[in-house]
């Protein structure tokens, strides 16, 4: 299997002891943070009875399941099962881990699994390169191809800006008369025809200029999923 990276969130959607739900392409994912800061992405799925782990609640260094509370470290064993406190929970109790990492304010991650007993780390992620001085500002899904966002970022792009050199299929950026960063798109492709669209700005924009940018995707979002055919 080929190493795919993709940016799944905003790092500031996970703050500490905060978990949310994400998708890279057919894989469900739960992304936690510990309330220190460790960043994890796992399968969204309690080894247990197959919960989701989204669902569940992040106790200091530890994320618990909310159907029967077994507690994962952020390593991905299980240390503590309530029904049985106890019981040292073998090794064998563990997630499924992927590689993480952050990088411009995006949490970027990869399909590339550690071992099963983890004694191998996931290989070492190493996300595009993005302007040095960019800003999150937003995320929102798409109901359209990556091709039609793409296309129609690119034939309406924000006012006062151009297309950038830095620009792919799932990457584009826009500059301003200097070649500044004016705002950036990372299309984050899902199933069903559906696209996440990562939002970031120049870090000199302004509040006012970050709303005209905001104003501007929910635009480019009207006509993409116009043009993919989805009802008004």
């Amino acid at each position: 299997m080929s190493l795919i990276i993709e940016p799944v969130a905003l790092s500031r959607d996970v703050p500490a002891a905060r978990v949310i739900r994400a998708q890279l392409g057919e894989l469900d994912l739960a992304i936690w943070r510990s309330a220190s800061g460790v960043l994890s992405a796992w399968e969204n799925r309690c080894p247990h009875r197959g919960m989701r782990l989204s669902h569940g609640f992040v106790r200091g260094e530890r994320l618990a399941c909310l159907y029967h509370g077994w507690h994962y470290s952020t390593e991905g064993f299980c240390e503590i099962i309530p029904a049985h406190p106890e019981l040292t929970p073998p090794k064998s109790f563990c997630t499924m881990q992927y590689g993480v990492v952050e990088s411009s304010g995006i949490i970027w991650v990869s399909n590339q699994r550690t071992d099963t007993d983890h004694s191998q780390p996931a290989q070492a992620l190493t996300p595009p390169v993005l302007h040095d001085s960019v800003q999150p500002v937003r995320s929102l899904c798409m109901e359209a191809s990556v091709a039609e966002v793409n296309r129609t970022a690119k034939e309406n792009p924000p006012e006062n800006l151009t297309l950038g050199s830095c620009a792919s299929n799932q990457h584009l950026s826009f500059d301003d008369t200097a070649g500044n960063c004016g705002a950036m798109l990372l299309l984050h492709c899902l199933q069903d025809n559906r696209v996440n669209v990562h939002v970031l700005a120049g870090e000199h924009y302004n509040t006012d200029e970050l709303v005209s940018l905001s104003y501007w995707c929910e635009s480019i979002r009207r006509i993409a999923e116009k043009s993919a055919g989805v009802p008004a």
